[in-house]
């Protein structure tokens, strides 16, 4: 895994006004998005979809005789989850072995890489978002690039600058693409670091608001949520939820907790995992906390949801499934310590840990296959109807039949 001491964060010390810019230019003229972020068999950004589910809503991924049908080997490190979208693959690098960061896209029937694009300014540390013809991805140098790329090419569609560092993956609704960064500030004599949450037009790239928040991000495995006309993110002092049309502050949700990875939405309730055990769930709307508790032992990644349920796993190395309507057992199970959200299928859900992938039953928990790889898992996986798409060390393992 690649080195995330850059990530060991001071928490700020108060409010701090931040000053990011963003310039867009390049986007060709007339062009359109869609609210769309995909077909119901694609998984074209972090989670699978804007509301941070980790499901795919038919699967069923690799069932069967399953092993690793394409061993796709990567320039460099790719350190964030993949994604895939009309048969495409999209990996993003992290700088390693020496060479050029940049993104591939790879025709899967073919196992051909149809193009790849080098990030000038530094590894790519989140996810690509596709969105109707364009790929977006974020570098990690400060200031970050935000970049549009076209999805038959590569070429620059446009680029804006994000101020401080780029650690989420981009989440695209309303025709808004919503990143979070950190920025480096002096507050009380301190030096901290203090996040912002911004907002672009998926067009042109220009900045529609942005946001600052007292707390920071935790961990790198994030992705903002966006339901119901607002836009929510976690960091160490709450989940924040804001209006996704002009960034106004609704409310914070549990401020004394630190949330780790991603906020997930499912039908006007929001959930979130914080670091130390304490598992929320609170009404989108007003605030009020539904379900509240606790689970003696760490975690560094957010919910997945699965046809009502909830899959979580620990650092520990357990993995509970529990009611998303009132927090309750469903069942549990130990695997080896987990980092990275698990994924889901109405049937399977698919955990990594170490250099295995594991699938259980979603109603049981028990175990229908485990699989070595001859690599480490950096970074949560992704999902299509019939593959699981493991990033790796030296790239993504495709797992099938």
């Amino acid at each position: 895994m690649p080195d995330r001491s850059r990530r060991s964060f001071l928490r700020a010390m108060g409010s701090a006004t931040l000053c990011a810019t963003g310039v867009g230019r390049g986007v060709a003229a007339g062009k359109t998005r869609s609210k769309s972020n995909g077909a119901a068999r694609d998984w074209p950004t972090f989670a699978g979809d804007a509301a941070n589910t980790g499901q795919h809503p038919t699967g069923p991924g690799p069932v069967g005789d399953t092993s690793v049908t394409w061993d796709l080997s990567t320039p460099a490190e790719i350190a964030s989850a993949p994604t895939v979208a009309d048969g495409i693959l999209y990996a993003a690098e992290y700088t390693t072995r020496g060479t050029e960061a940049g993104i591939g896209a790879y025709d899967v029937a073919t196992r051909s890489e149809q193009w790849r694009h080098t990030l000038d300014r530094g590894a790519a540390d989140c996810a690509p978002t596709v969105v109707d013809g364009s790929v977006l991805v974020a570098t990690t140098d400060r200031p970050a690039l935000l970049r549009s790329l076209s999805v038959d090419d590569g070429a620059i569609e446009w680029e804006t600058k994000i101020e401080g560092q780029v650690l989420s993956s981009t989440t695209v609704g309303n025709e808004t693409v919503f990143v979070e960064s950190t920025v480096r500030e002096v507050v009380c004599g301190y030096r901290v670091l203090t996040k912002r949450l911004v907002a672009l037009d998926v067009v042109t790239g220009e900045r529609k608001w942005r946001q600052s928040v007292t707390g920071h991000a935790s961990n790198p495995y994030l992705a903002p949520a966006v339901a119901d006309g607002l836009v929510v993110h976690n960091t160490d002092g709450g989940i924040y939820v804001h209006d996704a049309t002009d960034g106004t502050h609704v409310r914070t949700i549990a401020p004394t907790l630190n949330f780790v990875g991603a906020p997930t939405v499912l039908g006007g309730v929001v959930y979130g995992v914080s670091f130390s055990g304490n598992l929320v769930a609170a009404d989108l709307d007003s605030g009020d906390t539904l379900w509240r508790r606790e689970i003696d032992q760490s975690f560094n990644s957010g919910f997945s949801s699965r046809s009502g349920d909830l899959v979580v796993a620990t650092r520990n190395g357990d993995v509970w499934s529990l009611s998303a309507d009132d927090g309750s057992t469903n069942w549990t199970t130990s695997v080896g310590p987990a980092d990275y959200r698990p994924v889901t299928t109405p049937a399977r859900i698919f955990v990594s840990t170490g250099k295995r992938v594991i699938a259980l039953s979603a109603t049981t928990g028990s175990e229908k296959w485990a699989l070595e790889l001859d690599a480490e898992i950096t970074a949560p996986a992704a999902l299509d109807d019939r593959s699981l798409y493991v990033p790796t060390r030296e790239g993504v393992a495709v797992v099938g039949n």
